[in-house]
């Protein structure tokens, strides 16, 4: 989002922003971004590269803890187009994001923050949030930044963006 003084060409105007509470558990989600569509996550040991613990410093290589401990590198390609996928609402994540499934296959990934999530109801656009962070290998969750959460309130009605629920979802 931006704030900027003067005008906007013809038939374009500010968004409409939609309160996340009015969306229900389990919602269809649409979000955009330019980010890879293939990350493949190959598990790696620290015997395979004599400077591992400096790959995981620098987030090459990161490691997860199951009983026993799970090390991978991650092989991104495909950025740079603009695609749209639907995710599915799980709930809050906490007082200002929202969490979406990504566990099917529908997945935003690494390239994709600060891109839209959305909800299309009959011929408007809602703006719920503005695409965070993701899980590792983009097949678990994703975090989206509510924009109306309390700590950006203000601003919002500074720049005289509404916050409304359709008649549809009341």
């Amino acid at each position: 989002m931006i704030k900027f003084s003067g005008g906007v060409p013809e038939g374009y105007g500010p968004t409409k922003m939609l309160d996340p509470n009015a969306l229900p558990k389990g919602a269809k989600v649409s979000v955009a971004g330019f980010g890879v569509s293939s990350d493949v996550l190959e598990e790696v040991t620290p015997e395979q590269y004599p400077d591992f613990d400096e790959k995981v410093q620098r987030g090459e290589v990161f490691c997860y803890t199951d009983g026993a401990i799970k090390c991978y590198k991650e092989n991104l390609s495909g950025e740079g187009v603009l695609r749209f996928t639907e995710l599915t609402n799980y709930g809050r994540y906490n007082e200002s994001e929202l969490l979406f499934d990504q566990r099917h296959g529908q997945a935003a990934c690494h390239g994709d923050s600060g891109g839209p999530a959305y909800l299309k109801v009959g011929e408007d656009y809602y703006l719920l949030g503005v695409l965070g962070r993701a899980t590792q290998g983009c097949n678990g969750y994703v975090v989206v930044m509510d924009m109306t959460a309390p700590k950006l309130t203000e601003w919002l009605i500074e720049a005289k963006l509404e916050v409304s629920t359709p008649d549809s979802l009341k």
